[in-house]
């Protein structure tokens, strides 16, 4: 969960379970291709979810858009699991995790440089990546404000921690509707 209030850009409630780029204490990246949603039954067991072709196709692409950021950062040493079945609220995801060992490649800015590759991702934007943004900036006809993005931590004081997520849902409070949110468009 996040609420962010600034002078000029309101105040905003989100709930995002999708690490876009981490760096945690041990030097080690993550990332994640999550994708594929769907409730999460009361009194069901997620490892009992069936999935739909289309969200184990849509989770592999991003899988996949993942796995073609490290080769065009000539990475090759890094840790893929899954795609497997995870909980997030009364939600259930398709997820993929990614990890690199900083400590063991020469690579130290790697959480920056896959930052710039993922963002924004095929879930804010759409895939092909480049065909999407320039039909979105064409056709869609608003400003999306902070209602997509990334959000999080960055550089905290235990040497370089930074843990960022993708901001895809969330909400613009507003004081003069306090129980009235708005949606984009």
């Amino acid at each position: 969960m996040s609420l962010v209030s600034a002078p000029g850009a309101g105040t905003w409630l989100g709930a995002s379970p999708e690490v876009l780029v981490e760096v945690d204490e041990q030097g080690v990246f993550r990332t994640m291709a999550l994708a594929g949603t769907q409730a999460l039954a009361p009194g069901a067991l997620p490892q009992h979810a069936i999935w739909r072709q289309k969200e184990i196709e849509e989770q592999a692409l991003v899988a996949r858009y993942i796995v073609s950021c490290f080769k065009q950062l000539r990475l090759r040493e890094y840790e893929e699991t899954g795609p497997r079945t995870v909980v997030a609220g009364q939600l259930l995801h398709l997820r993929t995790d990614f990890a690199v060992n900083l400590r063991q490649v020469p690579f130290p800015t790697l959480g920056t440089d896959m930052l710039r590759l993922l963002h924004p991702t095929s879930a804010v934007g759409g895939m092909p990546k480049q065909a999407a943004l320039s039909f979105l900036q064409e056709h869609e006809g608003y400003d999306r404000a902070y209602y997509s993005g990334f959000l999080g931590p960055v550089n905290l004081p235990q040497a370089g921690v930074s843990r960022l997520f993708v901001n895809l849902r969330c909400l613009q409070l507003h004081p003069s509707r306090p129980f009235c949110m708005q949606a984009p468009g």
